[in-house]
C-alpha cells in the first residue's frame, strides 16, 4: 500500500512539474535544448523523478513539447 501511495505521489510532482515548471523553462530559455536542460536539472533532483530509469528519464525529458518545435 505504501510503495502504491509513493508511485501515486511521485507521478503526481511529476505532472506538477511538467505542466508548470516546462513552460517556465522553456520562456526563460533560448531554444529547446536549453530548455531541457534546465528542466533536466531540476528532475534529477527531485525525489518525484528518482523512480524512473535512465532511459525513461530521458524519453521523458525528450518528448516534453517546446512551443513551436515539431517532433
Amino acid at each position: 500500500m505504501i510503495a502504491w501511495l509513493v508511485r501515486k505521489w511521485r507521478q503526481r510532482q511529476r505532472d506538477i512539474d511538467t505542466r508548470i515548471l516546462w513552460p517556465v523553462c522553456c520562456e526563460a530559455a533560448a531554444n529547446s535544448d536549453e530548455a531541457r536542460m534546465a528542466f533536466a536539472i531540476h528532475a534529477r533532483m527531485d525525489p518525484a523523478w528518482s523512480d524512473l530509469t535512465p532511459e525513461e528519464f530521458d524519453r521523458q525529458i525528450t518528448a516534453l513539447p517546446y512551443p513551436g518545435e515539431t517532433k
